[in-house]
């Protein structure tokens, strides 16, 4: 169609073309702007050339495309009404954008045929919030709800209503503000529409759908819910995002400090235990089955005292309510039942930590038996070189104290007679024989002494 100002002058009255508050754009049917009045190009500081004779297109925001496509196919199929919308557009020098409120109007000729669309809008950014929420099933179920973002859409997925954490959102991750008929998929990343397209899908049928995503500002789960009236009618799509990046972090920290404490706990030659005030086992090291031969499923949630020895029990009931009354170190030496039934002679060192408000006894038991086997050596030994002592400074002494004196008796000459000299050669064989008793005993206890040592 041919722009001539006689055309101007039939389809557009002279106020809206002099309008100081109002823009006027007005397309063919093929979205061909034909003409811009002088607000229009004043305020998004444009000039005429830059728009007439472009498509609608270049001068909105491409997400807003379908909605102004639905309102000027109604338009065109009902001329005598009017569509209104609120649309978007791009500023030249930044991520942000123009809001504004058009009102589109089929413009007929003489035979009732629409023959282009005029548009009148009104800039709103200043003034622009997402539109009150309807008082629906949804918003009853919602509107308290802050920690997370939540989004209504209808059947056809297009935006009903929002809360603030999903516009905030939307700035972060899109660089835009939703508005109301924004379609779902405008708001998930390219690498996410494949499985978000299904998940809508699927939530449409009347499926709840629940999923985690991760991207590069963090981690969220989202929740797709679908959402009827009384009748049973389904009214749309509750879409819930929590983000749970710091409990990500968190969770990461703590597998991070869990896998250093679990690989300190296993150097350990001992088994640590948590207890708690009841004497129940709450956790048990993986080394439980090295140095015990139980399972560590087995122990957990038994009673402390169904491994110690009997005998053992009154001495450990007592350090166990010393800890439990003075909130003391108790160490205590004691016998650990093992799964073949034997015993081990262990040492526990017992102190009282407290968990979400809750008091437990951390313990670390250390196996003592090869230190108690040392010293059982060590002790016997000593007993051994007492003995070994005494034979020396008294059993050896006499019949080598007597050996001097015979042979200091000869070499001086003291003896007279042959029989006097048999006697004294009678008394130093049997001092020799003495001695070499003595000897052959000390022998015997360094043998032993080795025998003990391998």
């Amino acid at each position: 169609m041919q722009l001539t100002p006689d055309f101007i002058r039939k389809y557009i009255p002279k106020y809206l073309r002099k309008s100081k508050n109002l823009m006027i754009l007005v397309t063919d049917i093929e979205g061909i702007i034909l003409y811009v009045n002088d607000f229009y190009l004043k305020h998004f500081n444009f000039k005429s050339e830059n728009v007439v004779g472009k498509l609608y297109t270049t001068q909105i925001f491409l997400g807003d495309n379908e909605r102004i496509l639905e309102a000027i196919k109604k338009c065109i199929e009902n001329p005598q009404n009017s569509e209104k919308i609120i649309i978007r557009k791009p500023k030249k020098h930044n991520k942000t954008y123009y809001y504004s409120s058009w009102e589109f109007f089929a413009i007929v000729n003489d035979l009732k045929e629409p023959i282009g669309i005029l548009s009148i809008g009104y800039d709103i950014s200043d003034s622009f919030i997402l539109d009150d929420p309807e008082i629906d099933e949804f918003y009853s179920l919602v509107n308290n709800m802050t920690a997370e973002s939540w989004t209504f859409y209808d059947t056809d997925l297009h935006l009903r209503t929002c809360n603030q954490k999903a516009i905030e959102i939307a700035k972060n991750v899109f660089n835009v503000e939703p508005i109301k008929g924004d379609h779902a998929m405008m708001y998930v990343l390219e690498e996410h529409k494949p499985i978000m397209y299904k998940a809508y899908q699927k939530a449409l049928t009347g499926e709840q759908v629940q999923m985690e995503l991760s991207n590069s500002t963090g981690h969220f789960v989202i929740t797709l819910k679908p959402i009827y009236d009384k009748s049973g009618k389904l009214l749309g799509i509750a879409h819930y995002c929590l983000d749970i990046t710091s409990l990500k972090k968190s969770q990461e920290e703590n597998r991070i400090l869990s896998t250093r404490f679990q690989t300190l706990i296993n150097q350990i030659n001992g088994i640590v235990l948590i207890v708690d005030l009841k004497g129940k086992i709450q956790y048990v090291s993986d080394n439980i089955k090295k140095l015990s031969g139980f399972d560590k499923e087995f122990v957990i949630n038994r009673q402390f005292s169904d491994f110690i020895y009997p005998d053992d029990l009154p001495e450990l009931n007592q350090a166990f309510e010393n800890l439990r009354n003075l909130n003391d170190t108790v160490v205590i030496a004691f016998r650990l039942l093992n799964a073949d039934g034997s015993y081990n002679y262990t040492l526990g060192r017992g102190i009282v930590i407290e968990e979400d408000g809750e008091k437990y006894i951390l313990s670390v038991i250390l196996n003592i038996d090869e230190l108690r086997q040392k010293d059982e050596i060590i002790e016997k030994h000593h007993k051994r070189f007492q003995q070994i002592a005494w034979l020396q400074s008294h059993e050896v002494r006499a019949p080598l104290a007597r050996l001097l004196g015979l042979t200091d008796a000869i070499y001086t000459d003291l003896i007279e007679d042959r029989e006097e000299l048999k006697q004294f050669i009678h008394h130093i064989k049997q001092s020799a024989l003495d001695l070499d008793a003595v000897i052959h005993k000390i022998v015997q206890l360094t043998d032993t002494d080795k025998k003990v040592d391998k």
